[in-house]
């Protein structure tokens, strides 16, 4: 073996130790790397908070009444009730992956329209929907008795078909 060669091979192997956790035991998490298909501009819809795909405006439009944010933690759920009363609301989550879609949807009516799939439930005043675009599912459940808009379920679909807009 040529010093070169020694010396890379060296390196390469403390790299190693160094990104495993040396040798104590421990194992670092491995890091995130693209894969082929990925550019710099396609993150996991996850890296991105739930609440940052749709604004106070924007859920209003779609409710034709004010709505505000009960839930914007900056994770993959976001909460919108309905203003000053909160007799509406709308309670979403957006996830990577799309595999637990014939789970979640067990039961439900196809919705045609939204996303690559979708399906829903009409319920006494609790509407939802789920619905998968590329490897992204969100679920959805809109609640109250005073919705404006067409009631629970067509307000639970509108909102899916803007939603999925955005991804």
């Amino acid at each position: 073996m040529k010093p070169a060669s020694i010396v890379t091979a060296g390196v390469a192997l403390s790299l190693s130790l160094i990104a495993c956790g040396g040798s104590d035991g421990r194992v670092a998490a491995p890091a995130f790397t693209p894969t082929e298909q990925q550019t710099a501009g396609d993150d996991p819809v996850s890296a991105k908070p739930a609440c940052d795909y749709v604004t106070e405006a924007e859920a209003s439009q779609v409710f034709e009444t004010e709505m505000k944010y009960r839930s914007n933690d900056g994770g993959t759920n976001c909460i919108f009730d309905g203003s000053p009363d909160g007799s509406a609301s709308i309670d979403y989550t957006i996830s990577d992956g799309t595999d637990g879609y014939d789970i979640v949807s067990d039961g439900m009516q196809p919705v045609d329209g939204i996303g690559d799939r979708a399906a829903g439930r009409d319920g006494s005043g609790l509407s939802q929907v789920v619905f998968t675009k590329g490897n992204t599912m969100v679920t959805l459940t809109v609640s109250g008795n005073d919705i404006k808009g067409g009631g629970p379920f067509d307000v639970a679909k509108k909102f899916a078909l803007f939603l999925a807009g955005k991804l």
